[in-house]
């Protein structure tokens, strides 16, 4: 069975449970999130589940809570939510979307300096959703859509570097493609059962993790939808979850080809240090294929059970602590373990020492009666080949990185990576929010540190863009040296964005929102981000010959980036 017709038969299946269509309980990037966040460290609410999204019975607890204890302004924005999402069962909406952008060249490469080159990407999403509990245990909610787009550019050619615009990140396999369009199919649907503290869920959608709203380590809110069952326990002492999915494995020689024999399992464990603010928790997460694992049911550390199966696994480790000094405000430091030659660390000789991990550290603070809504600062790195795993068991599939149908499932910034972003976000009114980020991003292709010989022992298929796609290969170098960010080109990225939105609330004729954002980036060495080699070589002067085409097609850029979207909802 090919992997677009497991998909559907899965779809299916799940629509067999309850023939009903949710949003705010299938999508963790949805606003209420970082509200919800907020209001934690305002101390209206005690805690949260671990996983998001949350069901329907824990998110209507969330909203009466601050309805009850609140501030007039989160009092407000409750009640906006309360309406939003449980007045109404049944929805239906239509969407439009249009990112555009232009690019000028400042110097370098072999483009025209004085010209603008364009690239534009519009959608339109038609979809019919509901967020639904049936009984006080027993909550459904999905958010089923339909949505056409022009394919003669990549989505991401559209928007700044290393974004991801969630409403139109969809999963690829799901799409009939046209000459000039592609028809896709955007199914996220979730049931749960239990209670507030203790229940369990399916179904098909995003998963989120962390303090952050907009980005984590392990389970990034804005990638794509997979199958999945999960548990979840939230007590005073401690909280746990466990999540289990299926995704789709790439091709290293088709794009548009798939295979869904690749499983994820996650846990983690949450646990507060008495009398003090501080919170400790451990996590860590698992990417398997053939053979089929049923340990990694169990709640037993990962990393054991790899050892004694021989580490044909990718398993990733993290460990990640939260401090609240005083109300409103959270610092969080963030390390995730991917591998590590562990006697070279301890010896201080970092660069010999293999190191493949990611780290996150930052605040978040969500100020008392403001219309200031929500601020977050954070520094994420991500050394080279983190996430990826060579894969010596199949040279068809890479069912062993951190990816689902290609794209991360942790942080969005690349390997070789480090960022600094600030996100300071209001909202004068419940339904009026506008705010700014700025970021400034390094980035550099590993493959570059690799030597001619090196270059000479590759084979087959192979990326070597710097993506989360590019692996070792094996070569004893990539895979023995840290070298994070070391190489002599670097990409020097700076963004900075505004965006508004405001949605329109009428009783009779539903509402229509409206959403602008403009981004203004500036790069060093645009380029570094491409394919620096290619195919097998038989000689240096070949590799050098690449290398050399790579390096001179660098160049400086100025782009700005408009996004327009419209949504009715009825």
């Amino acid at each position: 069975m090919n992997c677009k017709k497991c998909i559907v038969l899965c779809i299916l299946l799940t629509f067999g449970l309850y023939m009903l269509s949710a949003q705010v309980s299938v999508s963790p990037d949805d606003d209420f999130y970082s509200d919800a966040t907020g209001w934690v460290l305002k101390g209206y609410v005690e805690r949260l589940p671990l996983i998001k999204p949350y069901p329907l019975n824990v998110i209507r607890s969330v909203l009466d809570e601050v309805a009850e204890k609140g501030s007039e302004t989160d009092r407000l924005r409750a009640e906006f939510y309360l309406k939003k999402y449980f007045s109404h069962s049944f929805r239906v909406a239509s969407a439009t979307s249009a990112d555009v952008k232009l690019k000028q060249v400042d110097s370098g490469g072999d483009d025209d300096t004085n010209e603008f080159e364009a690239d534009s990407l519009f959608s339109e999403r038609l979809s019919f959703f509901c967020d639904r509990q049936i009984t006080p245990l027993f909550g459904i909610g999905a958010d089923i859509g339909a949505m056409v787009r022009n394919n003669d550019i990549q989505p991401k050619d559209a928007l700044p570097r290393f974004t991801v615009n969630t409403e139109t990140n969809v999963v690829r396999p799901l799409k009939i493609k046209s000459s000039d369009v592609d028809f896709i199919l955007d199914p996220n649907v979730i049931a749960t059962f239990g209670t507030q503290s203790l229940y369990a869920s399916f179904g098909i959608n995003k998963s989120g993790y962390g303090l952050f709203p907009d980005d984590s380590l392990i389970l990034n809110p804005s990638a794509y939808q997979m199958l999945n069952a999960a548990f979840n326990y939230s007590g005073e002492h401690f909280s746990y979850s466990q999540l289990f999915g299926l995704m789709g494995a790439s091709s290293y020689t088709d794009t548009d080809s798939y295979s869904c024999r690749k499983f994820l399992s996650f846990h983690s464990l949450k646990i507060p240090v008495p009398k003090t603010n501080v919170s400790v928790g451990l996590y860590e997460s698992v990417v398997f294929s053939n053979p089929f694992m049923p340990a990694y049911f169990m709640p037993v550390p990962y990393f054991i059970i790899a050892n004694v199966a021989g580490f044909n696994e990718n398993v990733l480790s993290g460990i990640q602590l939260e401090w609240k000094p005083f109300p409103c405000l959270a610092l969080s430091a963030d390390l995730l373990l991917d591998d590590f030659d562990a006697k070279q660390v301890l010896k201080l000789k970092l660069n010999d020492g293999g190191i493949r991990a990611g780290f996150k550290t930052g605040f978040v603070y969500s100020p008392l009666e403001s219309f200031c809504d929500f601020i977050s600062l954070s520094y994420t790195l991500v050394t080279p080949y983190a996430y990826t795993k060579y894969n010596t068991l199949d040279d068809t599939y890479n069912y062993l990185d951190y990816t689902n149908f290609g794209q991360s499932l942790g942080t969005d910034l690349l390997p070789d990576s480090d960022r600094v972003s600030m996100t300071i976000q209001f909202k004068p009114r419940p339904n009026f929010r506008l705010g700014t980020i700025t970021s400034f991003i390094r980035h550099a292709n590993a493959y570059e540190s690799l030597d001619d010989e090196d270059v000479l022992s590759l084979r087959g298929q192979y990326a070597a863009d710097g993506s989360i796609n590019m692996d070792t290969q094996g070569i004893s170098y990539a895979a023995d040296t840290t070298d994070f960010l070391k190489q002599d080109n670097l990409m020097y990225v700076i963004q900075a964005a505004v965006f508004g939105e405001y949605e329109f609330v009428t009783a009779r004729c539903g509402r229509l929102s409206l959403s602008v954002q403009y981004t203004f980036e500036y790069i060093k060495n645009d380029g570094v981000d491409n394919a620096i080699f290619s195919g097998s070589y038989e000689t240096p002067e070949a590799v050098k010959a690449d290398r050399e085409r790579w390096e001179n097609a660098l160049h400086d850029s100025y782009n700005h980036y408009f996004s327009l979207g419209i949504k009715y909802t009825y």
